[in-house]
């Protein structure tokens, strides 16, 4: 059981590092400007990272509610589902739906 507690720990943060890359891809193909093209696909990521680090992170610098905290997540990995569904990834948007979906429940569940 211990391992697969750890495998979906090891999900999590494989799901927030997908967050980053799902909104820097949404960022490169959001615009038509190369220097736009260059803020969005870097700043974007870069600010979800920051506001990630600072409310949602197990070491987070700014303590908000548990609650909170679930629902501040969810939002972000929905803006990374619609980012990808943006960017014409149905199957990988779902898929990541999905596996974060999972990752929520079994999280919720084993009190991680």
């Amino acid at each position: 059981m211990e391992m697969l507690k750890f495998c979906n720990l090891a999900l999590a943060f494989s799901l927030e590092l997908c967050v980053l890359i799902a909104l820097g891809l949404w960022g490169f193909q959001v615009a038509h400007n190369p220097l736009l093209k260059v803020l969005l696909g870097l700043g974007v990521p870069l600010l979800t990272a920051v506001f990630w680090g600072a409310f949602l992170s197990p070491k987070a610098s700014v303590s908000v509610a548990a609650s909170l905290r679930v629902m501040l997540k969810l939002v972000v990995f929905g803006l990374a589902v619609l980012a990808l569904l943006f960017v014409e990834r149905p199957t990988l948007a779902w898929t990541f739906a999905s596996l974060v979906l999972l990752n929520t429940v079994l999280a919720f569940i084993w009190k991680q």
